[in-house]
């Protein structure tokens, strides 16, 4: 077993506290892919109740209905999803007719609870997956709910 140092509360230049040292590229993956959706790890479940359910369906629907308030006329057509997670908003987006497309370090929520999404679904390091973005493409909309505190 590989020993670690012992992680230490720091404020960071911009003012913020993280944890030192942060863990290695590969300790992320295999952490998202192998232990965070399966083992129920932080705000994820195996399996929700149908009121669970309908709170994160309303929660999509509810920034669906703040987005459309704030588009320009004939926007709104796109929607990347950054750590889409189990896919509530892109199930939501695609619903719609809308073109989306989703990133996650685990492809397992989604693919429990909406994998009809996977044509539309990129597994990986979100910022490898992030810098291989052709620079002319475009999304109306960039969502990354719950995704800060993991990066």
């Amino acid at each position: 077993m590989v020993e670690l140092p012992e992680p230490r509360l720091v404020q960071t230049r911009y003012g913020y506290w993280a944890y030192e040292p942060k863990p290695s590229a590969e300790t992320l993956a295999r952490y998202y892919a192998e232990k965070y959706y399966q083992q129920a790890q932080g705000s994820y479940a195996a399996s929700y109740t149908d009121d669970e359910t309908a709170y994160f369906r309303l929660k999509a629907r509810l920034v669906a209905a703040q987005l459309s308030r704030l588009r320009r006329p004939g926007a709104l057509g796109t929607v990347l999803d950054v750590g889409c997670g189990e896919g509530w908003f892109l199930d939501l987006f695609h619903k719609n007719a809308l073109r989306v497309r989703g990133f996650d370090f685990s492809s397992f929520g989604l693919g429990k609870f909406h994998p009809h999404l996977q044509p539309f679904f990129e597994q990986g390091d979100v910022h490898a997956l992030l810098r291989g973005i052709p620079p002319q493409e475009r999304w109306d909309v960039i969502i990354l709910a719950n995704v800060i505190e993991h990066v």
